[in-house]
């Protein structure tokens, strides 16, 4: 297994683990610290950042 591939898998299963144990810390730490999340509600932009 390549070093990449093992680190990408290190990733996704602290951010599944994160999922299943409800723990806000783990899903923080799979996530870049400038990362994101975008929608549009009744037209207006709404943005949650991770440490929200």
């Amino acid at each position: 297994m390549t070093p990449d591939r093992s680190s990408i898998e290190a990733v996704v299963q602290t951010y599944f683990d994160g999922l299943y144990e409800g723990d806000a810390d783990k899903l923080a730490a799979a996530f870049h610290p400038s990362a994101d999340l975008r929608w549009v509600d009744k037209g207006e932009l709404k943005i949650l950042t991770v440490p929200d």
